[in-house]
C-alpha cells in the first residue's frame, strides 16, 4: 500500500514553494538593490520584498534562458546560487538597520494572511485528491499533461529541450515553443531532488505566479501613485482582491449546463467553463491553466513601469530603466509570444505618440532602446521560433488574420452578416466577458475628465493607449495556428491589468480605511445609487464566476465517477476514473523508480492527451500528442497509426508482432491499460513474458530485443 498520494503531494508542494524564492525572490532583491530600480534602497523591508518578487518574475526568465541556452543548466543554477550569497551578504550588512525599521502593521498582517490563503487554496486546487484507492487530478490536467512533460524534459536535457514525446530513432529538440516559464520550474525540480518532481514544480510555479501577479500590481500602484505606507498597502490589498472578480460567465454557463443536463443527461465543457464564448480569461483560469502568459503580462508591466519611472530622471536612472525594461521585454517574448506581440504593437503606438508630445518626447528613446535590447537578448530564441515551418502545434511563424471577435449569440448568422452584427455587438460581448470592469472603465474616464485627466500624466496616457490597443487589435485580429484564438485570449491580460489599476483608482478614492472588497466599499464609488447597485451585482456575479471556475477545475473528475458528468467523456469511458488514475500513478512511479532513465517507453498513442503519462511519466516516448511540437502532421499520423497497432490488437497469441513494431521504432517497454484492446490478451502476454509491473488497470512489459 503506497503512501497516501494527497498527503505526499501536499508535503512536496510545500517544500517546492519554499524552494521557489531561489528564482522568484533573491535575484530580484539583489538586482533591485544594485540597480536601485524603483528607489529600491529607500523602501521598507517588506516593500523591498514585494518589488523583488515582481522584478524577479520580469528578469529571471531571460537571464536563465541565456545561461541555460549558451552554457548549461548547471551554470544557470550557479548564477542563482551567487544571487543567494549576495542576498545573504546584503542582509548581513544591513541587519541592524532592518531590525530598527521592520514593523508589522495591520496592512502587513493582511498581506501575509492573503498570501497564506492563496497558498492553501492552490494546494487544495492542484494536488491529487485520494479517496480510498481512487485518485483524482483536476480538470486543468488537460494542460498540465503537456507542461509537466516540458519541465521534466528541461531538467533532463537542457535548452533547447529534447521533445519527450517524439523519438523517430533519434532525439529531436523543441525550438517552436515559448518555453521560458518552464525554466524556473525546472530549477526547482532539480533543487528539490527526489522530493520534487516536474508536476510538483509546476504546481509550486503556479502558486508563485499568483504571488508575482499580486506583487506586480502592488509595485505598479506604489510607483505610479507615488504612495507609501498605509495608502500604498491599502491600494495593493484592494487590487489583489480584484483578481477574484471575473466576467458574467456564471449566468450563461449555468444556463447551458442545466439545459444540456436536462436534455441529454450530461454536462458540457469538460470542466472548462469559458468555452461558451470567445473568452477573456478569468485571472484564476489564466493562473491555473496558462501561468506563462500571466508571467509575460507581468514582465511587460514592469517594462512599462521601468520606462515611466525613469521619465525626467538622471542619465543613470534612464540607463537603469532601459536595462530593466529591455530584459523584461526579452522575458515576455519567451514567456508568451502572443502577450509580447500585443505589447510590442502598443510600444510602437506609444512611441509614435511620444513623437508628437513635447513634454514626453524624451521617452521615445527609452521605448526604442528597451525594445531593441529585448530583441537582441532573445534573438537566438526568436530565430529558432521563426524558422519553424508552421507545422508545430504552438506557434509556427506567428500567423494572424483579420476577423471580428466571435460572439456566441451571432454564431448562427451567415458570413458577412455575422461580422457586421458581431461588430455592432462588441460592447455587449465585452460586457459579458468583463462585467464589473466594463463599467469601471467608463467610471474611470468620467472621473478623470472631472479631475486631472487633462493634465500631462504619462501613466494615464500610457494606460489609455495600452487598453485602446488591446481592444482594437484583439477585436479585429486573431491568431490562426490553433483552433483557439491564442492572441485574442492571452493578449487581453494586458487590458485586464489596466482595468484592475483603474478599479483601484475608483475604489480607493474613499477616505475610509476599509480594505475588504464588499458592497459597502462599492457604495463609495459613485454618487449614483443605480451605478453602485449595478456594480454590486456585477461584483457578486464576477466572484461567482471565479468560484464556479475553481469548483469545476477541482471537482470535475470526482463528478465523473459520481455519475453527474455523464460517460463516456474526454476523461473516461466509465465511472472508474479514480481507480484507473490511482493504478496509473502507481505504474508510472514504478517505471520511474525501477527502470533506467534513458529507457524509451510507449503507451497507446490513440488516447487523446493521456493524462497519467504526462502527469506522472518521466521517460522518453516515441510518439505522444501532448508534445507534438514541430512534428509534421503526416509523420505524427503515420507513427501513431503504426505504433497504435500494438495496442489495438485483440486475441494476440505471442509477442512476435509486438516485438517487430517495437524493434522498428526503438521502443523498449510498453504501457498497457485496461481500456486498450490489447488488454484482452493480457493472460497470454504474461504467459510468454513476465511483466515489469502489473496491477488491476495497468501493465508494463519489456519489448523488442
Amino acid at each position: 500500500m503506497p503512501f497516501n498520494f494527497t498527503l505526499q503531494d501536499i508535503l512536496r508542494m510545500l517544500f517546492a514553494i519554499l524552494l521557489f524564492p531561489a528564482v522568484m525572490v533573491f535575484p530580484g532583491y539583489v538586482l533591485g538593490w544594485v540597480l536601485d530600480i524603483f528607489s529600491f534602497r529607500h523602501r521598507t523591508l517588506l516593500a523591498q520584498y514585494v518589488i523583488a518578487i515582481a522584478v524577479s518574475n520580469a528578469l529571471v526568465p531571460a537571464i536563465l534562458f541565456l545561461a541555460f541556452r549558451f552554457v548549461s543548466n548547471r551554470f544557470g543554477i550557479g548564477i542563482l546560487i551567487i544571487f543567494f550569497v549576495l542576498w545573504v551578504v546584503l542582509h548581513l550588512r544591513s541587519q541592524s538597520k532592518y531590525r530598527l525599521s521592520f514593523e508589522v502593521a495591520r496592512w502587513h498582517k493582511m498581506a501575509f494572511a492573503m498570501g497564506g490563503v492563496w497558498i492553501i487554496f492552490c494546494i487544495f486546487l492542484l494536488v491529487d485528491i485520494q479517496i480510498g484507492q481512487n485518485l483524482y487530478f483536476n480538470a486543468a490536467s488537460h494542460d498540465f499533461t503537456t507542461r509537466t512533460a516540458l519541465i521534466e524534459a528541461i531538467s533532463r536535457t537542457g535548452i533547447p529541450l529534447i521533445n519527450p514525446g517524439y523519438y523517430p530513432g533519434h532525439f529531436e529538440r523543441i525550438t517552436e515553443l515559448y518555453y521560458f516559464w518552464y525554466i524556473p520550474a525546472s530549477v526547482v525540480d532539480v533543487l528539490g531532488g527526489h522530493w520534487v518532481d516536474a508536476r510538483i514544480a509546476l504546481f509550486a510555479g503556479i502558486t508563485w505566479s499568483g504571488l508575482s501577479l499580486v506583487a506586480t500590481i502592488a509595485t505598479y500602484l506604489r510607483i505610479r501613485n507615488h504612495q507609501s505606507g498605509a495608502k500604498a498597502w491599502r491600494a495593493s490589498m484592494i487590487g489583489s482582491q480584484l483578481i477574484a472578480v471575473s466576467g458574467l460567465d456564471f449566468i450563461p454557463v449555468t444556463a447551458i449546463m442545466i439545459a444540456v443536463k436536462t436534455t441529454y443527461g450530461i454536462l458540457p465543457f469538460d470542466g472548462r467553463i469559458e468555452g461558451w464564448n470567445m473568452p477573456i480569461m478569468s485571472w484564476l483560469n489564466a493562473l491555473t491553466w496558462v501561468p506563462n502568459h500571466v508571467a509575460s503580462m507581468a514582465a511587460c508591466v514592469i517594462s512599462l513601469l521601468a520606462i515611466l519611472s525613469s521619465f525626467r530622471g538622471s542619465k543613470s536612472q534612464w540607463l537603469v530603466g532601459v536595462i530593466v525594461a529591455g530584459i523584461s521585454i526579452g522575458s515576455a517574448l519567451g514567456l508568451s509570444i502572443w502577450v509580447a506581440l500585443t505589447f510590442g504593437i502598443f510600444m510602437a503606438v506609444w512611441g509614435f505618440a511620444m513623437l508628437f508630445n513635447r513634454s514626453q518626447r524624451s521617452m521615445f528613446s527609452a521605448i526604442v532602446a528597451s525594445g531593441t535590447l529585448g530583441l537582441i537578448l532573445v534573438s537566438q530564441f526568436l530565430v529558432e521560433v521563426l524558422q519553424s515551418d508552421g507545422t508545430s502545434g504552438p506557434i509556427g511563424g506567428l500567423p494572424i488574420s483579420l476577423y471580428v471577435r466571435r460572439f456566441t449569440f451571432t454564431g448562427a448568422l451567415a458570413p458577412g452578416a455575422r461580422e457586421v452584427i458581431g461588430t455592432l455587438f462588441l460592447p455587449v460581448n465585452y460586457f459579458f466577458e468583463l462585467g464589473f470592469f466594463f463599467v469601471i472603465a467608463f467610471l474611470w474616464f468620467r472621473q478623470r475628465r472631472k479631475l486631472d485627466y487633462k493634465q500631462d500624466n504619462p501613466y494615464f496616457l500610457a494606460e489609455t493607449l495600452l487598453l485602446a490597443t488591446v481592444v482594437i487589435l484583439l477585436s479585429f485580429v486573431k491568431s490562426t495556428v490553433l483552433v483557439i484564438n491564442d492572441l485574442g485570449m492571452r493578449g487581453w491580460l494586458l487590458g485586464q491589468f489596466i482595468l484592475i489599476v483603474w478599479a483601484v483608482d475608483i475604489l480607493n478614492a474613499s477616505s475610509k480605511e476599509q480594505i475588504l472588497l464588499t458592497p459597502t466599499l462599492i457604495k463609495t464609488t459613485s454618487s449614483s445609487k443605480r451605478i453602485n447597485y449595478l456594480l454590486t451585482i456585477l461584483l457578486v456575479v464576477g466572484i461567482m464566476t471565479t468560484a464556479l471556475e475553481a469548483a469545476s477545475t477541482r471537482f470535475w473528475t470526482i463528478l465523473v465517477d459520481a455519475g453527474v458528468v455523464g460517460v463516456p467523456n474526454e476523461l473516461s469511458p466509465d465511472t472508474n476514473l479514480g481507480k484507473r488514475t490511482y493504478d496509473a500513478r502507481r505504474a508510472y512511479e514504478y517505471i520511474r523508480d525501477h527502470t533506467p532513465q534513458n529507457i524509451v517507453i510507449q503507451n497507446n498513442p490513440a488516447t487523446f492527451l493521456d493524462r497519467p503519462s504526462g502527469l506522472y511519466g518521466t521517460r522518453q516516448m516515441v510518439i505522444a500528442d501532448r508534445t507534438a511540437y514541430g512534428v509534421p502532421a503526416e509523420v505524427f499520423k503515420d507513427m501513431s497509426t503504426a505504433i497504435g497497432r500494438i495496442f489495438q490488437s485483440e486475441d494476440v497469441q505471442n509477442w512476435i508482432p509486438i516485438d517487430r513494431i517495437c524493434n522498428q521504432y526503438s521502443i523498449q517497454a510498453i504501457v498497457i491499460k485496461d481500456t486498450d484492446p490489447l488488454w484482452s490478451s493480457l493472460t497470454v502476454l504474461r504467459e510468454h513474458r513476465t511483466p515489469i509491473y502489473v496491477n488491476q488497470h495497468y501493465a508494463v512489459f519489456a519489448c523488442s530485443n
